[in-house]
Formats: structure tokens, C-alpha cells, sequence
């Protein structure tokens, strides 16, 4: 179901990106977590950079990509980082 108070959280990748899956189960899991703790969990939009030059040129080398609003992780693989850039840019915009 779409909210539109729930914030969007943008994840680049593209297709038959082995890395990008590592990334989505990885967010996946930070995301059920969260759920599971009742704090506030983003929608999550996917973007394939390949329909877009300007985020390929941008963003090719440093995929998969997490994007909140001007916030941006890079490399986002471990669980650990997208838990602590979720937990400090939600977490922090509700205080």
C-alpha cells in the first residue's frame, strides 16, 4: 500500500548486478528489522540506473546505491552501514 508520509528511499542498481543483490538482502533485512521494532520504515523505490545516463555516469562504480533525500550511501553492502544510515537519517529526522 502506498503512504505518502512514509519517506522514500531510493536503491540503485541495475540488471544481473551481483553485487545489488547483496545489497537488497541486505537492506531487506534492515528493513524487517525495523518493522519487527516498530520504528519507521521508508518505501522503498528501485531505480536501474541503465534507463538513465546521468545516474549511470554517476553512480556505475560505486553501485548499489542508497538514496534519502539528499543523503547518499555508496556501497551498499554491509547491513551494518545501511542500518546505521537508516537508523541515523529516520531515527534523527524524528527526534
Amino acid at each position: 500500500m502506498h503512504d505518502p508520509h512514509r519517506p522514500v528511499l531510493r536503491f540503485l542498481t541495475r540488471v544481473d548486478c551481483g553485487l545489488c543483490a547483496q545489497g537488497r538482502a541486505a537492506l531487506q533485512e534492515a528493513l524487517e528489522e525495523r518493522a519487527a521494532a516498530g520504528r519507521l520504515v521508508p518505501r522503498v523505490e528501485e531505480v536501474d540506473i541503465d534507463t538513465d545516463a546521468v545516474l549511470l555516469r554517476r553512480n556505475l562504480e560505486r553501485l548499489p546505491v542508497l538514496e534519502l533525500g539528499s543523503h547518499v550511501l555508496p556501497l551498499a553492502l554491509s547491513g551494518r552501514a545501511i542500518r546505521r544510515f537508516l537508523d541515523e537519517r529516520l531515527d534523527r529526522a524524528l527526534a
